[in-house]
């Protein structure tokens, strides 16, 4: 797991104790294909990264926006907006996910400014991607 956690996107360029911490506090759930990971609608109280399998993104339609893999995060923006999830996430096989608090991300962030601004730099990369992924797939 930690190996997956220290190459996830949301958490590169993070040295390698901080990544063993975010590890030694996160939970790890599973889910079954067609089980909802995220309900759209909902507040999280933390962010996921998918450490096996493969979720959909999907509107209460239905309809998949989007798929996520392993190493990917979900609900990173949780971090920087508490707001209520605009999405649904469903399992599509059977998933693992690690949990990381929001509460535990918090802490990290006070006890070292650098980490913080690591993490929004990162979460703008993916957002910055997910944005042109979107792009690419309304323009066919």
């Amino acid at each position: 797991m930690i190996d997956i956690i220290s190459r996830a996107p949301l958490f590169k360029g993070l040295n390698p104790k901080v990544i063993s911490g975010i590890v030694d506090n996160a939970d790890e759930r599973q889910f079954t294909p067609g089980q909802i990971i995220i309900q759209e609608g909902d507040s999280l109280k933390g962010l996921y990264i998918i450490i096996e399998g493969e979720a959909s993104i999907e509107k209460n339609t239905g309809e998949e926006l989007f798929t996520r893999g392993v190493g990917e995060s979900l609900g990173e923006m949780t971090l920087i907006d508490l707001g209520t999830r605009s999405v649904s996430v469903r399992a599509k096989s059977d998933v693992k996910i690690v949990v990381i608090s929001l509460d535990y991300m918090s802490s990290l962030f006070d006890e070292d400014p650098k980490i913080l601004a690591t993490v929004a730099i990162n979460i703008a990369r993916i957002l910055s991607n997910r944005l042109r992924e979107s792009d690419e797939d309304s323009s066919h």
